[in-house]
């Protein structure tokens, strides 16, 4: 991976939100949901923006110092990780800063741990539902007839 290649959401399957400075990410085609540990969030947001890994280690050795460098391999395993999951693709161009969570990133952890992704698919069969089509001939949803106590 280039450090100076940009990445955009993979929309429009992918929404995602801030909540309590954790992102929290659904990708509505394979039904899984994800959330971010430690610096995810921030670096969550930053590829919202479309900024490439060389800007975002820059971002990390202003806040936490250090060499841009020793903040790389993080932020590649992430970002690997990320994509394999089919969260954000590359992009030639830069992004605008307005996709989802808008341009405010969260208040950074006060020491550093690399982003991690956390992934999550308990909630595939409900995520990946299509309630305009996957309809019986009564309509959706319908409640499953109950059977009839035994004698």
């Amino acid at each position: 991976m280039s450090t100076t290649q940009s990445f955009r959401l993979n929309q429009p399957f992918v929404v995602s939100d801030l909540i309590d400075g954790e992102a929290v990410i659904m990708n509505l085609k394979s039904g899984n949901y994800y959330s971010t540990r430690h610096t995810g969030a921030l670096v969550w947001i930053w590829l919202e923006q479309g900024r490439n890994p060389g800007a975002m280690a820059a971002d990390l050795a202003g806040i936490y110092g250090g060499e841009a460098a020793n903040y790389s391999r993080d932020l590649a395993a992430f970002i690997e990780s990320v994509v394999a999951q089919g969260l954000i693709v590359p992009t030639e161009t830069v992004a605008a800063a307005s996709h989802g969570m808008g341009a405010e990133p969260p208040t950074p952890p006060k020491s550093y741990k690399p982003p991690v992704l956390e992934v999550y698919a308990d909630m595939q069969d409900l995520l990946l539902l299509d309630p305009i089509h996957d309809i019986d001939e009564v309509g959706w949803p319908v409640a499953k007839p109950t059977r009839p106590a035994a004698p």
